[in-house]
């Protein structure tokens, strides 16, 4: 009974849009404000977790029903809006409009105990505490993804244990977790592999008029291009058909971009995974478990043809200075480290993840150019710019940076605010102890999301939160909000779909760096539109949730830049 109720996940999977304006009527119209400030919202059932400062008390917790091992997926029973894979940017949002700013509910296979209790709240502050109560071996959202859990173990990975290894919280977890941020996370790592990154882009950006009827091919393939430059010291070239690319890296990213995309589809269909314990693969655990294992061999094979190399010392100076070639000396260095086998299955992970979040960043970021011209141009000013004033000829380091271009940041930020590739980027737990959020203790142990989607489309925090307006997040507007609740949109937690914490995405910096250098060097090189021009909103742009929410980008029109 409880499946029919659940969103449906097949291997061939359908898109349908999402109604912008609809959306704006059903999340926001029902609070009867008498008010001209946000300070006093006590008539509105769903503000005031952020009102603090205006006096208004914190919000109560609202528990949703929920029975035992269903949780709250009885709608009839709980109320809760159900996960929509294509309609997914409205769940969120609804539940708050039902529940508040504070609530608890029951999710099989994302919460704890016999209801699956997880807790979700919108106020960042209090969500620091969480953060601070992660202790040593914290929670990790790949903890819940129980697809790639049961791929692993069922192949013998060297990154499983009984604690389930790097997916887990144990020893091994934080002894494989250590060695993999290393080289990724600090700043000037990140930043040794923008030239490689920016030579990748001028590539990929040259067969970009190849791709206009399947832009989310052409991201999929370029965001590989560019994590090879960094990974490998290689450049791939796949997203240009001209460079002669390796048919064997288009196959790994197409069987990686389908099975990553089977994930989530996965996780919110429970009787798929209890049907798994008894035996019983259903058809769509089997597409996701077959195009995963052509991406995992494919990848296997890339790092040990690599591996080999670097034994016969014929590597290039790009490639030795590369990430998995200093992760090889790390681990000779180290024996007890890490071994050859977890090596190469860290590799696969680092490939794995460079392809689908990165892409759908900039799936989105496209959309959002091609429908505001007047922002393209106002950024197309703003880079070519800095490239008269540049010696280099070409982008740099110090052109993408947020001093040298503010309107670049601006962009990419207001994308994330209306699009996510993940709108609910924080689910913590806290680990450590109990810990109070709004005057509840919320027990040791207890999952805890934190909604950065929600307050960023609501107009009471953002003005005209349904135009694309890059200028809001510019120094002077920042500062007007300063003081006021409105604030709490340019609190860090709100800024990127990375999540924060010790479990942070250890790739965040190289990802980022990614996004600046591609949109960047493709609105230098094109001017981008949709060759539908009747295309004005994100109604007409339809979606879906796979592991990240990825749109089906309409056919472009691309022009070159003189």
């Amino acid at each position: 009974m409880v499946s029919t109720l659940l969103v449906k996940a097949s291997p061939s999977f359908s898109y349908c849009s999402v109604k912008w304006n609809t959306r704006k009527f059903l999340l926001f119209n029902f609070c009867n404000r008498n008010t001209s400030s946000v300070t006093d919202t006590s008539t509105c059932p769903i503000m005031g977790s952020h009102i603090t400062k205006g006096g208004t008390p914190p919000p109560k917790l609202f528990e949703v029903p929920a029975l035992p091992f269903v949780g709250s997926l009885i709608t009839r029973h709980s109320g809760f809006s159900l996960p929509n894979l294509e309609e997914t940017y409205l769940h969120l949002p609804l539940n708050r409009k039902k529940f508040g700013d504070f609530y608890s509910l029951g999710m099989p296979g994302f919460g704890v105990g016999i209801f699956a209790r997880v807790y979700y709240m919108t106020d960042a502050n209090e969500y620091m505490k969480v953060l601070r109560h992660e202790g040593p071996f914290p929670f990790g959202v790949i903890q819940v993804e129980w697809p790639l859990i049961s791929y692993f173990h069922s192949v013998g990975s060297a990154l499983m244990d009984k604690e389930n290894g790097y997916f887990g919280q144990g020893q091994r977890w934080k002894r494989q977790r250590k060695f993999l941020q290393a080289d990724l996370l600090s700043p000037s790592a990140a930043r040794g592999y923008i030239p490689g990154m920016i030579q990748a882009a001028k590539v990929a950006s040259n067969g970009m008029a190849d791709f206009c009827s399947d832009v989310n091919e052409f991201m999929v393939r370029t965001t590989f291009d560019m994590f090879s430059s960094m990974m490998f010291g290689e450049i791939a070239g796949i997203a240009n058909p001209k460079s002669n690319p390796d048919p064997e890296n288009m196959k790994f990213c197409i069987s990686l971009k389908e099975g990553l995309g089977s994930i989530y589809p996965l996780m919110i269909a429970p009787h798929i995974r209890l049907l798994l314990k008894f035996g019983i693969k259903l058809a769509e655990y089997k597409h996701f478990e077959e195009h995963f294992s052509i991406s995992r061999c494919i990848a296997t094979a890339k790092l040990e043809a690599f591996r080999g190399k670097k034994e016969r010392q014929a590597l290039t100076e790009a490639e030795k200075a590369s990430y998995f070639s200093r992760a090889i000396d790390r681990m000779k260095a180290d024996p007890e480290s890490i071994s050859e086998k977890e090596l190469a299955e860290i590799g696969l992970l680092l490939l794995a993840a460079s392809v689908d979040t990165t892409s759908s960043f900039l799936n989105w970021c496209i959309v959002h150019l091609a429908m505001n011209p007047d922002v393209q141009e106002t950024l197309y000013l703003e880079l070519s710019n800095n490239f008269r004033k540049s010696q280099e000829g070409e982008l740099t380091a110090v052109m993408i940076s947020k001093a040298v271009s503010p309107y670049l940041h601006a962009t990419i930020r207001e994308s994330h605010r209306m699009t996510p590739a993940i709108p609910l980027t924080l689910m913590k737990s806290n680990c450590l102890s109990d810990v109070e959020i709004h005057g509840v203790i919320i027990p040791k142990g207890s999952r805890i999301g934190l909604d950065t989607y929600s307050i960023g489309m609501d107009p009471e925090y953002v003005p005209d939160f349904n135009l694309f307006r890059p200028e809001r997040w510019l120094d002077d507007e920042v500062k007007k909000r300063t003081g006021t609740p409105a604030e709490m949109i340019d609190h860090p937690l709100y800024r990127e779909p990375f999540s924060a914490g010790a479990r942070k995405c250890p790739g965040s910096r190289v990802a980022n760096y990614e996004v600046l250098v591609m949109i960047s060097q493709l609105v230098m090189d094109w001017k981008i539109s949709f060759e539908d021009e009747s295309i004005t909103s994100l109604d007409d742009i339809r979606h879906f949730h796979g592991l990240t929410v990825q749109p089906k980008v309409p056919r472009l029109k691309v022009t070159p830049r003189a």
